[in-house]
């Protein structure tokens, strides 16, 4: 199970990033012209990604959450919208009565 820190962008240095997905550590470098991409549309590509339960490798994106700040997703249903893993939690939490 996922907890709120998978898919969260750290910062290593300078444009280097990293974030966990499950028990991988991927370190990846955005561009300035992505880190500008990722300031004016709040989502940038990243790579192509495979998860061992998905057929298909699927496109993962850098994406700006206003709350939690960056992390990463792939685009999801028809509408290919993104889900900020922080804000599923705090969502769940409050679900559940354990919120604020």
């Amino acid at each position: 199970m996922m907890s709120c820190l998978d898919r969260q962008v750290f910062k290593l240095a300078g444009s280097v990033y990293a974030f966990m997905y499950g028990d991988r550590f991927v370190v990846f470098q955005l561009s300035i012209f992505q880190r500008l991409l990722l300031k004016l549309r709040g989502k940038v590509f990243l790579t192509m990604f495979k998860d061992d339960s998905w057929e298909l490798p699927q496109p993962l994106y850098v994406v700006n959450c206003k709350k939690h700040g960056w992390f990463v997703d792939y685009p999801r249903g028809y509408k290919r919208y993104f889900l900020c893993p922080a804000c599923l939690e705090e969502e769940t939490r409050c679900e559940a009565g354990g919120g604020r």
